[in-house]
């Protein structure tokens, strides 16, 4: 008993001397590190999106020494910013680090860096999308509206440098549903109006060991796989978002399922069909009539027939998936007078056209930020 007690504390006087060395160390690593360069600020603000696609806040912040963000994307609902999304599994946050010439990164990073002149630019990820399941905290679907990101973290600044809190708020940004539905195949068949729905695509895969590639037809609609392939999205977007279709065969039943592990950060929804469609019938006098579709057999057929001497056409927004996403166009002979979206949502609607409450709101909450470089 005496040898454990003479044993604990010798233990002890160790993990002490270790801490106290520790605690020294890392003050002196403190004490030498630059300040942080330009001020705390938003460098480049999120563009509005629909489902399918992600939202991006660059801002000025500490370097990871000091600084470890904490993000939130906020809706704005009732006049007021609530907490949507966080960091936990939610929003990806990446830092661009200053780089030796050596390895492809700039002349006066360095340089820059030890001088205290460098920018850390901080950006955070957010995604709309409808998932392939229903959480149990959230809507299956991103739901459209007025979102925000805000940050709150720590930089070095002042003389002689030391850790200051910051908060960084970009601009608004609308999240709407998917317009790309497509309404194909339109035609009539006596007094009977029908059409298929997509977009269906053809994919090729491998399995999980990147042999056997295969392709397969996935609709009725395709939801897209990742984010757009544009210069902007492929500057903003985290690295490990790649385009690596996987698939993976149930042996008993021959049924094959769709991977793509890092297409997104989220679980995006593959494929689904419409819930809801309408065909019009436009009358010689001018005069339209909304008919609901009935699907049948993988066809959408106008729930009534066609009056003589009318002509039929499917405006834009009047096939939705159970989510709310539409079709952007229109097939068939879509008079100007017919703005459709017969069955999108109506606050999605008012941030499609801009008007109402929503444009008011997206309006007042953006005055208050305006744009700036980095310093």
């Amino acid at each position: 008993q005496a040898k454990l007690r003479a044993d604990v504390a010798k233990n002890d006087q160790e993990a002490a001397a270790l801490g106290r060395m520790g605690q020294a160390a890392i003050a002196g690593y403190t004490a030498a590190l630059p300040a942080d360069g330009g001020a705390a600020g938003p460098v480049s603000h999120p563009r509005d999106i629909m489902r399918f696609d992600g939202a991006f806040f660059t801002w000025n912040g500490g370097d990871n020494f000091t600084d470890n963000p904490s993000v939130v994307v906020q809706h704005r609902q009732g006049g007021r910013w609530t907490d949507y999304a966080d960091q936990s599994g939610e929003i990806p946050v990446t830092l661009k680090f200053p780089v030796s010439q050596t390895q492809g990164g700039s002349p006066s990073d360095a340089a820059s860096y030890v001088t205290g002149r460098y920018d850390w630019l901080w950006t955070a990820d957010f995604e709309a999308y409808v998932s392939w399941f229903a959480p149990s905290d959230r809507p299956q679907a991103t739901p459209p509206g007025i979102y925000r990101f805000r940050v709150q973290g720590l930089r070095r600044q002042g003389t002689p440098p030391g850790p200051v809190r910051y908060e960084v708020t970009s601009r608004p940004f609308k999240v709407l549903p998917w317009s790309g539905v497509t309404v194909e195949q339109l035609h009539t068949v006596g007094s009977t109006v029908s059409f298929k729905v997509g977009p269906a695509h053809v994919l090729t895969g491998t399995d999980a060991g990147g042999n056997n590639p295969i392709t397969a037809s996935i609709g009725p609609i395709d939801y897209p796989d990742t984010y757009p392939g544009d210069a902007y999205h492929s500057a903003n977007k985290p690295r490990f978002i790649q385009l690596a279709r996987t698939y993976a065969r149930d042996s008993a039943t021959g049924a094959t399922e769709w991977f793509c592990f890092t297409c997104t950060f989220r679980p995006w929804l593959d494929a689904a069909d419409a819930s809801r469609a309408y065909v019009t019938f436009r009358a010689p006098s001018g005069t339209i009539t909304k008919v609901p579709a009935i699907e049948q057999n993988g066809w959408w057929v106008a729930g009534r027939p066609m009056p003589a001497g009318s002509t039929a056409y499917v405006a834009p927004g009047d096939v939705c998936d159970a989510w709310g996403d539409y079709n952007g166009s229109g097939a068939g002979p879509v008079p100007g007078s017919d703005r459709g979206m017969t069955c999108v949502p109506r606050e999605a609607r008012r941030l499609a056209s801009g008007t109402g409450a929503s444009r008011t709101a997206v309006s007042a909450a953006a005055s208050a930020f305006a744009p700036r470089a980095p310093g």
